[in-house]
């Protein structure tokens, strides 16, 4: 593996994909098996995820039965809040800070052909707001971050701390993006159908995702639902390519230190623009063995053990 002691905490597969030889696929035709996948089962019992999920349909219970089950497995604490106020204040507590992005506010609108007399030829289509009705998130507007919070998730991201940000369709993109805005000035945008699965290749084609830490033994991925992509596709800012949808958008990316563009003191960073893989879409392609991955690499091991910096951030000031 090239870094000393990382053996501790990565699989003899971690960067492999369809180089893996093996008798053993799943219905997918991945690996099956958890020795595929990046990270030792049961070896990340001294590292904690910070889980805000802010769409009321991925509730506590629905998470943990899902991901939150699997990454227990892999040794992780978890902690989880449902409102971006709760999350703030607890930022101190982990090492990854997940979020699943609400509407923080915006109201989603829809349009429905209603034309009255006549074939509807040249006419437009009315226009009817959906009134919510979901309480913190959902087909709610939710709970939006105060500046004071952005401040705060930036502060953690500075000493070293980690985010998985997690968007879908308009407008679920937006607490994403007050966060992405204020660090990077990037912004989701968009609803593509998504419903495909996506293949091995260098990111950046059609429909495929990249080889790399996060995809280890990953050979067909789900690339989600209703998903949404980065409004201007010129300007990523710090981050990386990980998987172009197959409407040809970026889908997933990725920010690190070293060989990135990140500074070595900072946290990685990972964007997901379709969070219904993590409770309608949980047993599709790759999806468990991509997520676990995420949050292994996201402790940025690799990176620590080579410059010799600590391997948790909690109680970092």
């Amino acid at each position: 593996m090239g870094v000393s002691g990382l053996e501790t905490f990565y699989t003899e597969y971690a960067g492999l994909h369809d180089e893996i030889s093996t008798t053993r696929r799943d219905a997918y035709a991945n690996p099956e098996g958890t020795d595929f996948d990046l990270g030792i089962e049961g070896a990340f019992s001294q590292f904690t995820i910070l889980v805000g999920s802010f769409y009321c349909e991925i509730t506590k219970d629905v998470f943990m039965g899902n991901p939150g089950k699997r990454l227990l497995q892999k040794g992780f604490k978890i902690l989880f809040e449902d409102k971006p106020s709760n999350f703030a204040r607890r930022l101190d507590e982990c090492d990854i800070a997940l979020f699943i992005s609400n509407s923080a506010g915006v109201v989603p609108v829809y349009t429905l052909p209603v034309y009255g007399k006549g074939k509807g030829k040249g006419k437009k289509p009315a226009t009817v707001p959906i009134i919510p009705f979901f309480g913190g998130g959902g087909f709610g507007s939710g709970e939006a971050f105060t500046e004071q919070e952005i401040d705060d998730i930036e502060k953690f991201h500075e000493k070293g701390g980690a985010l998985f940000i997690w968007g879908d369709n308009d407008p679920y993109f937006q607490s994403a993006n007050q966060v992405l805005d204020r660090m990077f000035n990037i912004k989701l945008a968009g609803n593509t159908p998504g419903g495909g699965t996506l293949t091995v290749g260098d990111g950046k084609t059609t429909g495929q995702f990249a080889r790399h830490l996060i995809t280890s033994g990953v050979v067909n991925l789900f690339e989600g639902i209703t998903i949404s992509y980065p409004e201007n596709p010129h300007n990523l800012g710090p981050f990386e390519i990980l998987a172009t949808s197959t409407n040809g958008n970026t889908s997933l990316m990725y920010a690190e230190q070293g060989r990135g563009k990140l500074p070595d003191h900072v946290g990685r960073i990972i964007v997901d623009t379709g969070f219904t893989k993590l409770y309608c879409n949980w047993d599709t392609a790759g999806t468990a063995r991509y997520v676990l991955n995420a949050c292994v690499w996201l402790l940025g091991l690799d990176h620590k053990l080579k410059i010799g910096a600590p391997l948790s951030v909690v109680g970092k000031s």
